[in-house]
């Protein structure tokens, strides 16, 4: 991976992405190390895909009566321009991996809703454990950098909601890019 360029070179530290998909790297002693990043289909915690699908199953979950109701429904109907994701399953399956995904920014926005709650809290909790994971190589102790980049960095609740679960043994930073 390519990542010599981020805040921390020349320094130890950690990149964490989070966008469409998700990983974390670690820059440890010289030695590097992978987290996450395994696709969709295995893991993909925290990502914006992570995020749409766990909304849209919140959603047809609730359609179904196997779950509560939830306000994502109706804004997930907007989003697909008045169908609803119970009666278009075909398209949801051709946008593929980028379209669920673009469900993600409802979900985060959705603050008060119980379900889109317990859904940023969950990957609030997956990109944390990423950093952890990143961190368990050789060498612990002391403070880390800990790169975030990535469209779903752009949330607060996220942003705020990772350092808080991470503590001050990680320096947050967001890069700024020209």
């Amino acid at each position: 991976f390519s990542w010599r360029h981020s805040a921390t070179i020349p320094d130890d530290g950690i990149v964490i992405i989070a966008g469409t998909g998700s990983a974390a790297f670690a820059r440890l002693k010289g030695k590097y190390y992978r987290v996450g990043g395994w696709g969709q289909l295995i893991d993909d915690a925290g990502s914006g895909y992570d995020i749409g699908r766990l909304g849209l199953r919140a959603v047809l979950r609730a359609y179904d009566g196997r779950a509560e109701e939830t306000a994502l429904t109706n804004q997930f109907i907007k989003k697909m321009n008045g169908k609803a994701p119970w009666s278009a399953p075909g398209e949801i399956y051709t946008g593929g991996k980028e379209y669920i995904a673009s469900f993600a920014p409802l979900v985060l926005n959705a603050q008060g809703d119980p379900i889109a709650d317990q859904i940023v809290t969950r990957s609030v909790f997956d990109l944390a454990q990423m950093v952890r994971a990143a961190r368990k190589h050789p060498p612990k102790g002391g403070e880390i950098p800990v790169v975030l980049a990535g469209s779903i960095w752009k949330n607060d609740r996220v942003r705020h909601g990772v350092q808080k679960e991470l503590g001050n043994s990680y320096i947050i930073t967001v890069p700024r890019l020209k």
